[in-house]
């Protein structure tokens, strides 16, 4: 899968997770980030054996593609905590 498809799709996934998520934001995004670091974790096995025949590009963009839809969902995560009224 290219590169910008993933990362296209890792952040429309995000979107799913914060919409079905209506009642509790926050978790929703940290529901994201287990599923999609899970994911991930075979693509990484696989980018780390490509980087060992020196293609270490490979494993940058798959950090990067990976870890910049994790990021945002912790970001969103922290907005949606500073929102949430405190309960009483």
């Amino acid at each position: 899968m290219p590169p910008l498809i993933a990362l296209i799709a890792g952040f429309a996934m995000l979107g799913v997770f914060v919409l079905l998520g209506r009642s509790n934001r926050r978790v929703a995004c940290y529901g994201f980030i287990a599923a999609w670091l899970a994911l991930c974790v075979a693509h990484f096995s696989y980018a780390t054996r490509v980087a060992a025949f020196g293609f270490q590009q490979e494993l940058a963009v798959h950090a990067g593609v990976f870890g910049l839809p994790a990021l945002l969902a912790l970001i969103l995560a922290g907005m949606f905590h500073r929102r949430q009224p405190p309960s009483s």
